[in-house]
């Protein structure tokens, strides 16, 4: 029962890297949007009430509207972060016999490096991004 396993030469590190953080991009697209969504309803909620209503002007002119919303934005866009970067780092197991990496030849540190990027693609360039334009 000794079968040969034919395997690949290994693939550059960056073409591996990138090979990963396109795979989690996809394979986590629907959090990928629930991410940049929250980040945009939040950027359009802050953009509202500090322009659209003046809150500094008080009761009678402007309200106090943004004042508890945007503490409860903060915490449903942080409880979001905390889940999908949990979700990310965990979703491919280094144990699991079904992980797709058995069959193909991937350097751990590339794993790290793919989950890095992932995680930092989600939660620092995309409020970045929306939050400067």
């Amino acid at each position: 029962m000794n079968a040969t396993l034919t395997t690949t030469a290994t693939p550059p590190f960056a073409d591996s890297v990138l090979r990963l953080v396109r795979f989690d991009l996809r394979r986590f697209r629907v959090l990928v949007l629930l991410m940049v969504g929250l980040e945009l309803a939040r950027a359009a909620l802050v953009e509202w009430t500090l322009h659209g209503l003046p809150t500094t002007i008080g009761e009678r002119f402007g309200g106090t509207f943004g004042v508890a919303e945007m503490p409860i934005a903060d915490l449903v866009l942080g409880v979001v972060a905390l889940l999908v970067t949990g979700l990310v780092i965990q979703a491919d197991d280094p144990s699991d016999d079904r992980a797709f990496w058995r069959t193909r030849p991937i350097a751990p540190l590339a794993l790290a490096v793919a989950k890095a990027i992932t995680c930092a693609l989600l939660l620092v360039v995309v409020p970045w991004v929306v939050n400067a334009g």
